[in-house]
């Protein structure tokens, strides 16, 4: 990192991660760890912090070196027993399978050509009216009455539902697999209880046993969707999928591509309400709403962190790092990363490098529905603006994030605006 760190700034050791006002609003920490301690081993967590753009992009680059293989999620301790714990999937009767984000080299390479087949353009391009038809039923729901809680009415259901669609899965299953999905995510949150953690494995049991069936109806007759695709892949070519990987891919594909959108959408409403400047230039050239989304993916990154193994002894950033240490990339971090982004934690339209953020990921694990996710999130966007006169933030609107050391997701963002 060119120059010289200010000694009288904050340093990691001034902040606990796991605070809640600290996971509330992390930049502050972020930047103590890229500017004193980019290769940092938090205290009592059993993870090494990466927060630097170039040392995050040396990880993801080189995954024979650092291994993306779910291996442990953390739980927060007790009032006993206050430190953060770790539990060994290993150890687990029943481990996950590694598919797509989690999984290495050479496997990772025939899934990804495999079940990306389903992500193809043609299907890509035929969706948009499907997400266009959806994102009106949304809006006509609450454009009448001049107020709407946008995560929970928008940013919500609608990636929610086209998933659920895609996978050929019933819309009147959602408000289970919307339950379904957020003990998954939390499972990840890296603040969950032991008692908690419990609790959401049953959903997560429960989730993947209606996968099993759903995926056992489409066996007789594969259905033209996500998955029938993937019914298919365990069934064409000598790399085909197992059964196993393609209901595990079914799982984090419905899981991932619900949270990350949801994520996305609230953030650029917010964001895009928080300045009127930015507002009014938006409205005035509606094209400009792609790059609003492009710096939210850089600002707000919906998943703020990724974990890797190492998997042989190395050196990053100066620091050794010993085989089986555990690295969590902050995306969130080097995504306002000062040497790469002049003026990082402004948002800035007319921003040269507007598209080098690493909000989805880089390298073979970028993300396989980013094409899915802009449109979504590009169409609501257009649909605030359309069809909500005079839309701002209700003066009552509180910013506040669901905890997670991993996602950054919205509770709530109350809009009003004039009734048509």
């Amino acid at each position: 990192m060119s120059g010289k760190s200010d000694p009288s700034s904050p340093r990691p050791a001034d902040f606990d991660p796991f605070d809640p006002a600290t996971i509330e609003s992390p930049y502050a920490y972020y930047r103590a760890l890229r500017e004193h301690a980019p290769v940092y081993e938090v205290p009592g967590a059993g993870f090494t912090a990466v927060s630097r753009y170039d040392l995050a992009q040396s990880v993801a680059m080189r995954p024979e070196l650092f291994s993306s293989n779910l291996i442990a999620v953390l739980l927060a301790g007790t009032a006993t027993t206050p430190q953060v714990l770790s539990l060994d999937l290993d150890e687990m009767e029943a481990k996950p399978v590694d598919v797509l984000a989690t999984v290495d080299p050479p496997r990772h390479t025939r899934q990804r050509k495999l079940i990306g087949r389903a992500f193809n353009f043609r299907r890509m391009a035929e969706i948009e009216v499907h997400v266009r038809s959806w994102t009106a039923e949304l809006f006509a729901r609450f454009e009448g009455r001049g107020r709407v809680e946008w995560m929970s009415e928008l940013a919500g259901p609608l990636p929610l539902g086209i998933i659920t669609d895609l996978l050929g899965l019933p819309r009147a299953d959602m408000p289970t697999l919307t339950r379904w999905s957020d003990s998954a995510i939390a499972t990840l949150s890296g603040v969950i209880t032991a008692e908690q953690w419990v609790e959401s494995l049953r959903d997560i049991v429960a989730f993947q046993n209606y996968l099993n069936e759903r995926f056992a109806e489409a066996e007789s007759a594969p259905p033209e969707n996500i998955l029938g695709d993937l019914v298919r892949a365990t069934r064409d070519g000598d790399e085909r999928l197992t059964r196993e990987e393609a209901l595990a891919a079914l799982f984090q594909l419905f899981i991932a591509g619900n949270e990350s959108t949801t994520s996305w959408i609230g953030s650029a409403a917010r964001l895009l309400l928080s300045d009127a400047a930015v507002l009014e230039r938006v409205r005035l050239d509606p094209k400009r709403i792609g790059d609003l989304l492009e710096e939210t993916l850089r600002l707000e990154s919906p998943f703020q962190g990724h974990f890797r193994v190492v998997r042989e002894g190395t050196e990053l950033g100066g620091v050794h790092l010993a085989k089986a240490r555990r690295l969590m990339i902050l995306w969130g971090s080097a995504n306002r990363d000062e040497q790469v982004f002049t003026d990082s934690e402004r948002l800035d339209l007319d921003r040269p490098n507007l598209k080098s953020h690493v909000g989805f990921g880089v390298g073979i694990h970028y993300c396989i529905g980013a094409a899915l996710a802009r449109l979504e999130a590009r169409i609501a966007l257009e649909a605030l603006l359309e069809r909500l006169p005079g839309v701002r933030l209700a003066p009552s609107a509180e910013i506040r994030h669901i905890p997670s050391l991993f996602v950054r997701r919205l509770r709530a963002l109350d809009l009003e605006f004039d009734p048509g």
